[in-house]
């Protein structure tokens, strides 16, 4: 396997200085003890950004910690302060990956969108108290958040072996008629990821690495971290009782089932950039231009996305104002729980990448919303004028 050549750098001054002015009062206001009972403060303790425009990387910032506070809140030492790395806990944009790989079948002409998770996964079908609903479910109502799954799973609480989990997930009730409504799901993921394992024999570590992160030499992303690597730290961990959580997925559902769909990727924003800049202009020709299509593409009608608050389409989201301060429908991304984003914008030519560890050492802590607003609207305005 060839690896990619890295993308060509122009470092533009101005929007470096922009984005890293951002980063440094975000990981400065963390600077302080966390509390229980204070509310969320608009601030990260590391964060590391990285903007591409037309396939050129034209800005890369970093700053803060990979892990500031020990498990009580309190700020550790000057001493025993690990600086920002470069490796960070994606969350839920692992979903991105495990379309990616979805659709990489699709274009071999192993998997149909159409197909029933049930044709694959025979045993999907099987929890009787959903009745004949479970049979219409597809891979496309899985990648579209529309299979009418619930949203999260505490697998962790579930005995024995992954094969036990496994089977949890796949009884995982419907909520409502698959098809009919859009209800955001890591099970859907879940329940993708093992259908990808069951459709190609490969566990779905091996799968991403063999069919995406290769292809797009994307070499310091996968489900563990490097020796040597530093990644940062997230959450401390009462229920289940993990402590601080280091270098291992913060995601529990995740962790408990191991190699899973919906989260516990770990990589790089410039390894991203390659992922966002492929579903952006399509190189490296991983996909087809219609399979590219599909992750820009939202498949629900006006209502459901006025309700929902942004488009869906397989894997991305489209005009998701979280992550861009507006809703425009020219843009696609996601967003992670621990604070990550990567935004894909069509219409200036920009892939925005954005990794942070807001939940370290509590989810409550921090409100990285301001932040991932603040470097895709600069990003966005430099673009504007080049």
């Amino acid at each position: 396997m060839i690896t990619p050549p890295a993308l060509p750098e122009r470092l533009d001054a101005e929007l470096g200085a922009v984005v890293g002015d951002l980063l440094r009062a975000a990981t400065d206001a963390a600077t302080a003890p966390v509390r229980p009972s204070d509310p969320p403060r608009p601030a990260v303790p590391g964060a590391v950004a990285v903007v591409a425009h037309r396939g050129t990387v034209v800005a890369r910032a970093r700053s803060g910690y990979a892990e500031l506070f020990d498990a009580d809140g309190a700020l550790l030492p000057e001493a025993l302060r690990r600086p920002v790395g470069d490796v960070f806990d994606l969350a839920s944009l692992t979903k991105l990956l495990t379309t990616t790989a979805a659709l990489v079948q699709v274009d071999a002409g192993a998997l149909d969108l159409d197909a029933a998770v049930a044709d694959v996964v025979p045993e999907f079908a099987d929890a009787a108290a959903d009745g004949p609903a479970r049979g219409r479910v597809t891979v496309h109502h899985l990648l579209t958040h529309t299979a009418g799954l619930l949203d999260v799973l505490d697998l962790w609480r579930t005995d024995g072996d992954r094969a036990a989990r496994a089977h949890r997930v796949l009884a995982a009730p419907l909520l409502s008629e698959p098809g009919t409504t859009h209800r955001y799901s890591c099970v859907g993921f879940l329940v993708l990821g093992l259908l990808l394992e069951r459709l190609t024999g490969l566990d779905l570590p091996a799968l991403l690495a063999t069919t995406v992160t290769g292809p797009l030499g994307m070499t310091s992303t996968g489900y563990s971290v490097a020796p040597g690597a530093v990644a940062a730290a997230t959450e401390h961990q009462v229920d289940p009782p993990r402590g601080m959580v280091r270098g291992a997925v913060h995601d529990e559902a995740a962790w408990a089932l191991g190699g899973a769909g919906n989260a516990g990727v770990f990589s790089t924003a410039e390894d991203l950039v390659r992922l966002g800049e492929m579903v952006r202009a399509g190189r490296p020709a991983l996909l087809s231009g219609r399979a590219r299509a599909l992750l820009r593409t939202n498949v629900l009608g006006p209502e459901e996305t006025a309700r929902v608050g942004y488009g869906q389409a397989l894997g991305f989201r489209v005009g998701d104002a979280s992550a861009l301060g507006e809703a425009d429908p020219t843009a696609i991304g996601h967003t992670g729980f621990t604070g990550t984003s990567l935004v894909v914008d069509a219409r200036n030519d920009l892939v925005v990448v954005l990794l942070t560890n807001r939940v370290h050492p509590a989810r409550t802590a921090f409100d990285v919303g301001p932040l991932r607003v603040g470097v895709a609207r600069a990003a966005r305005e430099w673009a504007g004028r080049h």
